[in-house]
């Protein structure tokens, strides 16, 4: 009988969802630019589409975790296949139980399984594509995935009728006022990586053309900055220097905007791979920041981790929204997305140190 205190099947579940989603989603853009015709201006609007329902349903399965309990939204997720109700509910079961000496390994380890997942997914879904076609990747191959994690998970609640382990009220590992403030500058931080990372997603496709790649080329070349964020995410989890410390989300978010800039704005492939490290690199400390604050400021983690799912929502959608927006109102410039939402990164960059001075 499985029992809750046994984690690995958790990872277990969060790898195949993360290596799913990513065949799914980031590989659609390719599809519907083939079949569809589809520019970065609609892309970016479905990416938008897409960002503004995972709002809700992210919010609403953290919340339904918390009241319910984190094995029953896995369950449900059999029934409705919504992938929101998933991830606030793994990021709690691999957290819940843990002190303050466990927690930084578990949100570490959560990371760097579906970092890696996530990574291979996109290096090799090229291949998948050109080889055995957009059906086998987009949907055959998810398909079968997301079935073998229903069915997972249904063995798993229903076998863990064996009493859980009372609850234990762990406080956080800074002072409360500290953990407010570094929770809300990380629940800023992270969607605005989103809106980097999500408009780039949306345009590789036209990228990739005008660096002469094919779709495989596209998935590899692409793909440098799924591994650093994977390698940053091993670096954090083993030194924990970096938590409640403002320098290093600020750096970050400094180093996001200037190679979004680089990444979107400079065709040449050799720069373009190397922005990515750095890229990656600052969307690692920026994730990892938002989920290891939502952890570790009290016990309500699974409606903290709806929360922090919940912003990645919101940054996909406006980030998104406005690159749409600006190829909408100004057709004839190619820039206008990159500098309409590069403002608006530099306009979080602002917010963070708006939040932290009114500490």
């Amino acid at each position: 009988m499985f029992r809750r205190g046994n984690k690995a099947v958790y990872f277990v579940i969060e790898g195949v969802n993360s290596f799913a989603s990513t065949c799914f989603f980031n590989y659609l853009f390719f599809f519907l630019g083939d079949h569809f015709h589809f520019g970065n201006r609609l892309n970016l609007w479905v990416s938008a589409l897409y960002g503004f329902i995972y709002i809700f349903a992210a919010w609403q399965g953290g919340r339904f975790g918390q009241r319910f309990g984190y094995l029953n939204a896995l369950k449900l997720c059999c029934w409705t296949v919504m992938l929101c109700l998933t991830w606030p509910a793994l990021e709690a079961l691999v957290s819940e139980h843990a002190d303050a000496q466990t927690l930084p390994r578990m949100v570490g380890l959560y990371n760097v399984v579906w970092a890696a997942t996530a990574a291979l997914a996109y290096f090799g879904g090229g291949e998948i594509y050109e080889w055995f076609g957009w059906k086998t990747l987009l949907f055959y191959l998810p398909g079968g995935l997301f079935a073998a994690e229903a069915l997972l998970a249904l063995w798993i609640a229903n076998g863990s009728a064996a009493p859980a382990a009372p609850a234990v009220h762990l406080p956080p590992s800074a002072p409360p006022a500290e953990t407010k403030c570094f929770l809300r500058m990380a629940w800023l931080g992270n969607p605005f990586a989103y809106i980097a990372v999500n408009t780039v997603l949306a345009v590789v496709p036209q990228i990739g053309r005008q660096l002469h790649l094919t779709v495989a080329g596209s998935g590899l070349y692409c793909s440098f900055w799924f591994f650093a964020r994977m390698a940053t995410f091993v670096a954090l989890w083993f030194w924990t220097g970096w938590h409640y410390k403002f320098r290093w989300l600020a750096a970050a978010f400094a180093v996001l905007i200037a190679m979004f800039v680089v990444m979107l704005s400079v065709h040449v492939l050799w720069v373009f791979v190397l922005a990515q490290v750095a890229f990656g690199a600052a969307v690692g400390l920026l994730y990892y920041s938002s989920l290891f604050y939502s952890m570790d400021a009290g016990d309500d983690k699974g409606a903290h981790g709806g929360i922090h799912e919940a912003f990645i929502g919101a940054g996909i959608f406006a980030g998104t929204a406005v690159g749409a927006a600006a190829l909408q109102l100004l057709p004839e410039s190619a820039n206008a997305g990159v500098a309409a939402v590069g403002g608006l990164l530099l306009c979080g960059f602002g917010g963070l140190f708006w939040l932290r001075r009114k500490k």
